[in-house]
């Protein structure tokens, strides 16, 4: 799992008509499987995310896409 493709799947996401929590489920289960992937602490830190940071800015971005929808 790269960056790259998990980043192509949250674009097709937001291009896909679904309900707010549809759509909320699946960015649900998009960062869970980032977490799995790369490791991402429960408490994320400045030191990880500046270690991190394509995946932190990625992560952050669904996050923040999840709060938006709901």
């Amino acid at each position: 799992m790269s960056i790259e493709s998990l980043m192509n799947e949250y674009e097709l996401l937001q291009t896909q008509t679904k309900t707010g929590e549809q759509l909320d489920d699946l960015y649900a289960d998009l960062m869970i499987r980032m977490e799995k992937a790369f490791e991402i602490p429960g408490i994320i830190t400045g030191e990880w995310e500046q270690d991190n940071k394509p995946v932190s800015t990625l992560y952050r971005l669904i996050a923040s896409s999840r709060l938006m929808k709901t």
